[in-house]
């Protein structure tokens, strides 16, 4: 069961990677169309930063799955830093998208 689970928590993550290489490609692509404008930069600079507040959320979703697992104390600590520090992440880039 608990192998299930961190496989399952693995895929999640592999899903967040994959939204970040596909923002990536996007923002290039808006990039390149535009031959790199400042209109363009600022355009993906705002499509990276959606693709990464939803992989953060895949991410945190993966890290809340693993937190079936932990066994003691001292990793129970360090999935809430991970955590506060994620979320802290999340919140930033958010509040950039949407200035």
């Amino acid at each position: 069961m608990i192998e299930a689970i961190r496989l399952g928590a693995r895929l999640i993550e592999l899903c967040g990677g994959a939204v970040i290489a596909w923002a990536m490609l996007q923002a290039i692509t808006a990039g390149a169309g535009a031959r790199f404008s400042d209109a363009a930069v600022g355009r993906m600079r705002q499509v990276m930063a959606q693709g990464v507040v939803s992989a953060l959320g895949l991410m945190t979703a993966a890290t809340l799955l693993k937190t079936i697992t932990l066994r003691s104390w001292s990793a129970i600590g360090m999935f809430a830093v991970i955590l506060a520090l994620r979320t802290l992440v999340k919140r930033t880039l958010a509040a950039e998208a949407r200035a």
